[in-house]
């Protein structure tokens, strides 16, 4: 028969033996999932995904869709660009030429780690503004360009 004393005694053991075996990591991990949706005056830019995981970080799918009917162009980029530190990284970019009309266009994926200056994977407070720039020139030839915002620190 277990004696008060004796039940005290198996209660601290297992305890200690709980703490000692179970204590949470030092080191923290942050997992971040973002789908954003933006527009300018004459792009849209749907379902875009920033995913920031401890040592990956994944940017793009989604569209980029033009706001209006068709754009009849011979020349259009979409680029996108990540600010970490005051340094600007563009992480995609697609360019297309020739005679061609335009009102949808897929947004390719990356995967990879991102390291900062101090060799470090990429964590979302790293991160200051990832923006969209969308260049193309119109039926008289003149080059517009318009810069989405899709993520700014805050």
């Amino acid at each position: 028969m277990i004696l008060g004393k004796d039940m005290l005694l198996i209660f601290a053991m297992l305890t200690v033996v709980t703490v000692v075996f179970f204590k949470p990591s030092a080191t923290e991990q942050h997992y971040y999932h973002l789908i954003v949706t933006a527009e300018s005056e004459n792009w849209r830019i749907e379902d875009y995904k920033i995913e920031i995981q401890p040592q990956t970080f994944v940017s793009g799918g989604g569209r980029i869709q033009l706001k209006s009917d068709k754009l009849v162009s011979e020349f259009f980029q979409a680029e996108f660009t990540l600010v970490s530190k005051n340094k600007q990284v563009v992480i995609w970019r697609k360019t297309m030429t020739g005679d061609m009309q335009i009102s949808d266009v897929d947004i390719g994926r990356i995967e990879g780690p991102v390291l900062t200056e101090d060799g470090d994977y990429i964590k979302l407070d790293d991160i200051e503004h990832i923006y969209a720039q969308i260049t193309w020139n119109n039926q008289n030839g003149d080059t517009i360009e318009e810069r989405i915002s899709l993520y700014e620190k805050g």
